[in-house]
């Protein structure tokens, strides 16, 4: 059962960054060398509404093999807080916690606002925003990194 959830915490891990990666590393930059920005923010909200689904269900699945894999261990939760191990485990799901609260911000607040600005996509007010969705995501892609690796360094180290 420990090797299942593990290979499951992994197979959503991989989903979940590769995604985020390839939306941020791969598709963002192509349409931004091709497509005027009104029909940039067109198919990036398409991509994006498509991706959203596999996205939080990658997180549901990382929520629950997680929870589950702390739970198997039998570590009493009072050495979350006294333990290099419970501090690093702790750092890992508050940037957790960040990454989702910015991903809500990106796709269900900024998201809808911009594709709301596409006719004027060319608006200072417009350009701001995808400046700024931009930037989240590029930070949002550092902490999964950061997550990622600390939960192999918990696994292994």
């Amino acid at each position: 059962m420990d090797l299942f959830l593990r290979a499951l915490h992994i197979l959503a891990a991989a989903v979940w960054v590769g995604g985020i990666a390839f939306l941020g590393l791969v598709a963002a930059p192509v349409l931004r060398r091709e497509l005027p920005p009104a029909q940039r923010i067109v198919l990036l909200s398409k991509v994006g509404r498509r991706f959203d689904p596999i996205g939080w269900g990658a997180l549901v699945v990382l929520a629950i093999t997680g929870i589950a894999q702390i739970l198997r261990t039998g570590v009493p939760l009072n050495l979350l807080f006294s333990t290099s191990y419970g501090a690093l485990l702790l750092t890992k799901l508050g940037l957790v916690a960040l990454i989702v609260l910015a991903t809500a911000v990106h796709s269900y607040v900024w998201g809808p606002r911009l594709e709301a600005l596409a006719a004027q996509a060319e608006s200072l007010e417009a350009t701001r925003l995808r400046r700024r969705m931009a930037a989240l995501s590029g930070t949002n892609l550092l902490a999964a990194l950061i997550v990622f690796v600390l939960g192999v360094y918990l696994a292994h180290g």
